[in-house]
């Protein structure tokens, strides 16, 4: 199924990365880009899954395409604006391990970011939730604490 047909499919589970994020080094931003590529592998699988790469430019888009030659995935959307330009905010839910809040139920109207971060540099920190509540966005978490309590974020 080609993305613009994955993305008219109203059942379709919507997932953007937000690619915004400052990594700390050429390592964590070659880390980055080789795990978006590996993510195209999925959703060249999975026809349920739209998926777009936001704020996707600058140092990560060019070790994308220089590494990992993103100008041919075809199975993404990439997209330069921000999560919160790229979709109307009310969609989003923005999925962070430091958030109150638990995503207890996945919505077809809805759009799940994640974080596209290297977090080595910033374990303890709580980056992808100080990002997300800066744009005014829906926060949550996966229900690992509940389900698995002796794993850590």
């Amino acid at each position: 199924m080609d993305v613009v047909a994955r993305f008219a499919d109203p059942n379709a589970l919507r997932v953007a990365v937000d690619v915004s994020y400052e990594q700390d080094s050429a390592r964590a931003r070659r880390s980055v880009a080789k795990q978006l590529c590996e993510c195209v592998g999925v959703a060249h699988r999975e026809d349920a899954l739209a998926m777009t790469y936001c704020a996707f430019q600058g140092d990560i888009a060019h070790e994308a395409r220089e590494f990992f030659f993103s100008d041919g995935w075809r199975s993404v959307r990439t997209e330069s604006r921000a999560v919160e330009d790229a979709f109307d905010p009310s969609s989003v839910v923005y999925l962070s391990p430091d958030a109150t809040d638990v995503l207890d139920d996945v919505r077809s109207d809805k759009v799940y970011v994640i974080g596209g971060i290297v977090d080595l540099a910033t374990r303890g920190i709580p980056t992808s939730l100080t990002r997300a509540t800066s744009a005014r966005l829906e926060t949550r978490r996966l229900p690992i604490r509940e389900h698995r309590p002796d794993q850590t974020h």
